[in-house]
């Protein structure tokens, strides 16, 4: 993640930020909870056994047993990769302030959001209770014409503020 190629000859950065760490307590959660649904499977499977009437006894017990397997595996994958998402983007994501814009870099997805600072309206940091225990949050920025930036998990939003306008 070279920040250097994002900025004009003559540009420095006054301020950098990237993700708070708590991300990690946030895709150990999506982590248990996929471990939990694995963990259930043999109990869903015995809850879900009976006796079925005697034409379907072939057809029905087995088409259960694979619709409880998979509806349990596709909820352990989608909440496994909703935790590594997570992660990955804290490792992915920065922001940066120069003396003339403010740049966001997510190198997961490819995407480099740059706004010029004298175009910058409003800067909104919110902190949860959690957030502000831990000194994290979510920053909203709207510009001039209307248009909306929201960073979530970010460290010191309130310090990023600061140094946002400051440098405005």
């Amino acid at each position: 993640m070279n920040t250097r190629r994002l900025l004009a000859e003559n540009e420095d950065i006054l301020y950098q930020t990237k993700k708070h760490w708590a991300v990690f307590l946030k895709a150990a959660i999506y982590f248990a909870l996929a471990y939990a649904v694995m963990q259930n499977l043999p109990y869903l499977l015995s809850v879900t056994q009976f006796n079925p009437p005697e034409d379907l006894k072939k057809i029905l017990p087995p088409v259960i047993s694979w619709s409880v397997k998979g509806a349990c595996y596709t909820t352990a994958a989608v909440l496994a990769l909703m935790g590594l998402m997570r992660l990955l983007g804290f490792f992915s994501n920065k922001v940066i302030v120069t003396p003339k814009r403010m740049i966001q870099q997510d190198v997961l997805w490819g995407s480099v959001f740059s706004v010029d600072l004298h175009r910058i309206e409003s800067v909104c940091a919110h902190t949860g209770l959690l957030g502000s225990l831990l000194n994290y949050g979510k920053v909203s920025i709207v510009t001039g014409s209307g248009q909306k930036l929201s960073i979530p998990n970010l460290r010191r939003p309130h310090e990023f503020e600061r140094e946002l306008f400051g440098a405005k």
